[in-house]
């Protein structure tokens, strides 16, 4: 394989007499010497076959360059044009390897074609702020914040990519939309901060990764049809997002979608934990079915001031209600009093196990504020046959019932 080292340049001194400062240059066969000025090269092709690969740090604060083409390199190394800042216009048709920082912050590159491309380094293309339009058909992963502050992304073609890398779109504030139909993972604050981002596709995505939307505020909804796993805080404060559509979800991480506060409707049929203020502050929330629910963290619904009804399923046993998750809602006051305005609607055959355990839970809220130990109790135990209802007895709030839940 052909190798091009920036730092050698005898060849062009032979072939042209004097240092790269003409501003146009043909690299072909370079050989070592230190006499060429790449600060001041503006552009360069190299059209042999035989330069396969360009270097780490190769052109590395070129400042001046302003085009590449390099139609046999296959390989791009790590830096290989870290602060290019006048560079707009790069030809890779062949490139299948980009490394780490290799294009950051290039300011003036405007749009990227690697068709060839499977592999990006990690922070490829980070700090890229005119960097407008992307094209990776071939790319199976994006490394970690490969583009992260390319503030003028607006949109993101990924065909057959696999795996969205931690922070790779971090703070891409003109990003619009993402079609990624093969991506099967979304890594940790991968979209984080796309303040412009209104559509998401994402129809094979089993996991999303902690902060991976995190204030997304343009978002307006969210279909992961077989997403299994939602990371911590990883839409929360996205404002406009108003419905969710989880049917396979099972775990819904820790303020997964804390500060929706446009978020009216939740479908989470297959949720069995439901982490700790996962929809705290969703304050247009008013109803959520949980028929799955084996545990809901503490002010899991703190702030849901809308929220007057909870449907849960399952039997007492195999749930874990946390008085604290319904503090400051439509069921229970900031003070932990009955609001008499929303409920919870529990298996009739259960009732009284799920009054055991809210009544448990309420008077251990109730003592730790300074109340007596009995007072606590009874006072527990009106609270929860106050906010407890038997879902039987409310068919047109709760719909079908099941053999189970009678």
């Amino acid at each position: 394989m052909g190798f091009f080292d920036p730092l050698a340049a005898s060849y062009y001194k032979n072939k042209y007499g004097g240092n790269a400062g003409s501003g146009a240059v043909d690299l072909t066969g370079c050989t070592p010497s230190k006499n060429l000025k790449l600060s001041e090269v503006k552009s360069f092709a190299i059209v042999s076959n035989d330069a396969e690969s360009i270097g780490e740090q190769a052109f590395a604060d070129c400042t001046a360059l302003a085009s590449v083409d390099l139609p046999s390199a296959g390989s791009i190394g790590g830096a290989a044009f870290y602060n290019c800042a006048s560079l707009t216009s790069v030809n890779l048709p062949n490139a299948f390897y980009i490394g780490e920082q290799a294009f950051a912050e290039c300011t003036a590159l405007a749009s990227v074609d690697l068709p060839s491309a499977g592999s990006i380094g990690e922070h490829a293309f980070r700090g890229c702020t005119s960097l407008a339009s992307v094209d990776l058909p071939a790319a199976p992963r994006i490394g970690e914040r490969v583009f992260r502050g390319c503030t003028s992304l607006a949109s993101v073609d990924l065909p057959n990519t696999l795996y969205i890398g931690e922070g790779a779109f971090a703070d891409c504030t003109a990003l619009a939309s993402v079609d990624l139909p093969s991506a099967e993972s979304i890594g940790g604050a991968a979209f984080y901060n796309c303040a412009s981002l209104t559509s998401v596709d994402l129809p094979v995505v089993t996991s999303i990764g902690e902060k991976a939307f995190y204030n997304c505020t343009a978002l307006t909804s969210v279909d992961l049809p077989v997403a299994t796993s939602i990371g911590d805080y990883a839409f929360q404060n996205c404002t406009s997002l108003t419905s969710v559509d989880l049917p396979v979800a099972t775990s819904i991480g820790d303020y997964a979608f804390a500060d929706c506060t446009a978020l009216a409707s939740v479908d989470l049929p297959s949720a069995e934990s439901i982490g700790g203020a996962a929809f705290a502050e969703c304050t247009a929330l008013a109803s959520v079915d949980l028929p799955s629910a084996g545990s809901i963290g503490e002010h899991a619904f703190r702030g849901c001031t809308n929220l007057k009804t909870i449907i849960i399923r399952n039997e007492a046993a195999a749930c874990q209600l946390n008085v604290a998750a319904l503090i400051n809602t439509g069921i229970v006051t900031a003070e932990g009093a009955p609001t008499g305005e929303g409920f919870i609607y529990v298996p009739t055959k259960f009732y009284e196990d799920y009054v055991a355990m809210v009544a448990e839970q309420a008077a251990m809220l109730l003592m730790s504020q300074g109340m007596g130990e009995a007072e606590a109790q009874a006072t527990a135990d009106y609270i929860a046959r106050a906010i407890l209802r038997k879902i039987e007895d409310y068919p047109e709030i709760c719909g079908t019932i099941t053999a189970t839940e009678v």
